[in-house]
């Protein structure tokens, strides 16, 4: 239920760690149909 505030602190932790899925995870969180492709981003 939660899934955006989730994302904000996701973006806000990858931000901190200057990673560079942040772009990732935005553009999925942009487009929630590709969430389920887009739980891989832990490698």
């Amino acid at each position: 239920m939660n899934k955006k505030s989730n994302y904000k602190q996701l973006i806000r932790n990858l931000r901190e760690r200057k990673d560079d899925r942040v772009e990732k995870i935005i553009y999925i969180g942009n487009n929630p149909h590709l969430k389920k492709k887009g739980n891989s981003t832990k490698n």
